[in-house]
């Protein structure tokens, strides 16, 4: 285990806390193209099976996220076990039997929750004209939902694809990203909390 792989591990976990089902389904992806070999052990994310149980899992989500107005905040918030679980188990693939499971889910599955918790409390700070329409108080000013969901998708699939092509950038980049979001995050939290 280098300091490399561990950098690796926590980009592959910073995607999984921006979205699991798009950070599990493009390591599948790779993993099935050749581009990526993560082992014996971790080979069946690559299976067409995991692929289309990952792709419907994704497109769940971007149903609930995108068209059920409000819902996709809920359950955004509500999802304290998958990003750590899954971050957990992409780490552990990504970094090999270097690591041992209390070292995955320490700082696999706790990126992936701190990003994951970040992204949480950062969506309702920011305004959702869907929801302005809908409520009639005239336009917000702001993204729409399905417009910052699809940056967040494609920040995943970013993240994934430079994790394993440059391992020590990616996981910096997700180290800066936690450190510099936080105090926005807690900031968004205290906005919210106060309305």
């Amino acid at each position: 285990m280098t300091v490399t792989t561990i950098l690796g591990g926590l980009a592959l976990a910073g995607a999984c806390g921006l979205n699991p089902m798009v950070a599990l389904l493009v390591t599948g992806v790779l993993e099935r193209a050749g581009w990526i070999d993560l082992g014996h052990s971790w080979a069946a994310i690559g299976d067409t099976v995991w692929l289309a149980v990952f792709g419907l899992l994704y497109l769940s989500d971007f149903a609930i996220d995108r068209f059920a107005a409000g819902h996709g905040r809920r359950v955004h918030r509500g999802g304290v076990i998958v990003p750590p679980l899954v971050g957990a188990l992409l780490f552990a693939s990504d970094v090999g039997g270097g690591a041992s499971w209390i070292v995955a889910i320490v700082l696999g599955g706790g990126t992936a929750a701190a990003l994951h918790g970040v992204r949480a409390a950062l969506r309702p700070a920011r305004p959702v004209a869907a929801d302005a329409r809908r409520d009639r108080r005239g336009p917000v000013p702001g993204l729409h939902t399905t417009t910052m969901s699809l940056l967040e998708d494609a920040a995943a699939v970013l993240l994934v694809v430079v994790a394993f092509s440059l391992p020590a950038i990616a996981g910096a980049f997700v180290l800066a990203l936690l450190v510099a979001a936080a105090p926005a995050a807690l900031r968004a939290r205290h906005v919210v909390a106060a309305a």
